[in-house]
């Protein structure tokens, strides 16, 4: 069935449903840019190092994600946040599959370093994540810290009068001081499934029922693959497939927690085409989510409460790809570890993700 004859068909003698017109809108949208055609796990530790500060101007200018007021080429900038989200699931849907699913993020945090004038500093990993598609093959995994900057120009006056230093150690609350090298290089991991059987042995081994262990993780492998099937399944039923993403903890909290969980789960948890269109299309059906167009992109916005304060989260969408270019959580209102209003709580630059049959390397 053709766009106009699906048009047709919503819009005829009866009152057309306004869901379908917003999918109707995303995919015309998306083929008016593609001319016609509609197109990991490895979460961060965010350990307790000391770190390097360099040459950092670069990786300022890298983990700029905030979007303007100015246009974006090619994008409406009447279209609401759902219709945008709507036209990004669309895309996914047609994503092809590859030899390895490829995750290439650099994430930061801003991180308080004590003195006579304390100061922030923020602190940057890179992790660049290879898992092969064949249940046989091997996952490999590229890391490394990335020199810090001084956050404002507040704090790098106050970093120069402590005497520049080159390195740190840090320290908030919870946060202790540690003695890892700064300024690491990129370390290498690669995991075959003899590596992982090998992991679980050790983990198993320090359970009090190391052969119960073992026996239940080598069933949890065994079924994996109709695990992966009816998670499939799951994210054709919107009511399950909400259940799926938004677990206990989590389905009552506020639109910003949900559409950072979203993020999370397109990176780290949602390999399948299917499933990352799922996931756009619920996070399209977030209440209070705005939209905004600027020369970073596309820029998804929602409001929420943290320990007491509120702030922005902001999901970043590549104007012509729908893409995910990366986020930022930014205190809104109140103090937060002494951060004030304005200051980033998390910034996250997406290099890339999706499918490649390219080898694994590291850029």
């Amino acid at each position: 069935m053709d766009d106009l004859t699906m048009v047709r068909e919503a819009y005829g003698e009866i009152e057309p449903d306004p869901r379908l017109q917003q999918r109707i809108r995303a995919r015309l949208a998306l083929e008016a840019q593609a001319g016609g055609a509609a197109v990991v796990r490895a979460r961060p530790r965010w350990g307790r190092r000391a770190v390097g500060l360099g040459a950092a101007a670069a990786v300022a200018v890298a983990l700029t994600v905030t979007v303007t007021g100015t246009d974006s080429p090619g994008v409406d900038k009447g279209l609401s946040a759902r219709t945008i989200l709507l036209a990004a699931a669309e895309r996914s849907a047609a994503e092809p599959e590859g030899r390895f699913r490829r995750v290439h993020v650099v994430e930061s945090r801003p991180v308080p370093v004590d003195g006579a004038e304390p100061y922030l500093v923020l602190v940057s990993y890179e992790m660049d994540s290879w898992h092969p598609r064949e249940p046989d093959g091997t996952a490999t995994s590229f890391r490394r810290t990335l020199p810090a900057r001084p956050l404002t120009s507040r704090d790098r006056q106050a970093w120069e009068r402590a005497g520049s230093p080159t390195s740190f150690v840090r320290r908030d609350g919870r946060w202790v001081p540690g003695d890892d090298p700064a300024g690491t290089g990129w370390q290498e991991q690669r995991m075959t499934p003899e590596d992982g059987d090998r992991a679980v042995q050790r983990i198993c081994a320090q359970n009090s029922d190391p052969k119960g262990c073992e026996q239940k993780a080598a069933k949890a492998r065994a079924e994996a693959p109709a695990r992966a099937a009816e998670r499939a399944r799951t994210a054709a039923d919107p009511s399950r497939f909400e259940e799926l993403l938004f677990p206990p903890g989590i389905e009552n909290r506020g639109a910003a927690d949900k559409l950072r969980r979203g993020v999370s789960f397109l990176l780290y948890e949602a390999p399948s085409a299917e499933i990352r269109a799922a996931t756009f299309r619920l996070l399209a059906d977030l209440p209070g989510v705005t939209a905004s167009h600027g020369d970073g992109g596309i820029a998804i916005t929602a409001e929420g409460e943290l320990e007491g304060i509120a702030y922005t989260y902001t999901m970043v969408l590549d104007p012509t790809t729908y893409r995910l270019k990366g986020s930022s959580e930014v205190v809104k209102d109140g103090s937060f570890r002494g951060l004030g209003p304005g200051s980033p709580l998390a910034q996250l630059v997406v290099k890339s993700a999706g499918w490649t049959d390219e080898q694994p390397h590291h850029d």
